[in-house]
């Protein structure tokens, strides 16, 4: 786990935590939060996943 979110360092990671869902004991980001981190990394395989999600 990061001590900061890559792409997004004025946002602490407690932020990112306080927003998880866990599915079957697995935690999983929110789909906004998915889409922020997508968005600041900016790779083009994220940018055709910002694509084809809701």
């Amino acid at each position: 786990m990061f001590d900061f979110l890559p792409g997004i360092p004025d946002v602490p990671v407690e932020a990112l935590l306080q927003d998880i869902h866990v599915s079957q004991g697995c935690p999983f980001v929110s789909l906004e939060w998915l889409k922020r981190l997508k968005r600041a990394s900016n790779r083009p395989i994220d940018q055709i996943d910002l694509e084809h999600l809701p």
